[in-house]
C-alpha cells in the first residue's frame, strides 16, 4: 500500500514566493469565474488553446512540488 504524499509544498520559501508571483500575474490574471466548491475551488478560464496549454504546464509543475493536490481539467470544444 502506498503512503499518502505529504501535505506540504517541496519548494523552498524563496522559490515558493517566486512561483506564487508567477501564478498571480499569469494564470490567475486570466480567471473569468471562481467558485468555492465542496472539494476546493473551481476556476473558469478563457477557452483557448494557449490557456489550455498554460493550464497543463501549471498542473505538470504543481504535481512535482505539491503531489497532494488533486487537479481536474475539463476542456470543451473551442468555439
Amino acid at each position: 500500500m502506498e503512503a499518502d504524499p505529504p501535505l506540504a509544498c517541496t519548494l523552498s520559501s524563496p522559490d515558493l514566493a517566486q512561483r506564487l508571483a508567477e501564478i498571480r500575474s499569469g494564470l490567475l490574471a486570466e480567471v473569468e469565474c471562481a467558485q468555492m466548491i465542496e472539494s476546493g475551488y473551481r476556476l473558469e478560464f478563457p477557452n483557448t488553446s494557449d490557456i489550455a496549454n498554460a493550464l497543463l504546464d501549471f498542473i505538470r509543475f504543481e504535481r512535482q512540488c505539491c503531489p497532494f493536490v488533486d487537479f481536474g481539467l475539463g476542456l470543451p470544444p473551442e468555439p
